[in-house]
């Protein structure tokens, strides 16, 4: 029997393509601040999955978007420092 959960991952405050490696079958579902950083919430359907890499996209406001086509904004967040980041899902 499968028991989901939700886990939480840092993410790296750059304008770049973030890898993470996560349980198969996990989902994205929201971004926030947690301490002094950013942080992803997943949906994981089986915490004993092996691993695979999932890519997300951090944004500044008034930068370049990433250069795919299948993506989802995960969500915009006022950093502390006053920044504005925008977290994409590229769903791939």
């Amino acid at each position: 029997m499968s028991h989901r959960t939700i886990w939480k991952y840092d993410l790296v405050i750059a304008h770049t393509g973030v890898v993470l490696e996560v349980p198969f079958g996990a989902r994205a579902l929201s971004v926030g601040i947690e301490g002094p950083g950013l942080a992803v919430w997943f949906e994981v359907p089986e915490t004993d999955a092996p691993r695979s890499p999932y890519s997300l996209f951090v944004a500044f406001t008034g930068k370049e978007l990433p250069p795919v086509m299948f993506c989802r904004i995960l969500g915009t967040i006022k950093h502390p420092d006053g920044r504005v980041v925008h977290v994409f899902d590229l769903m791939q």
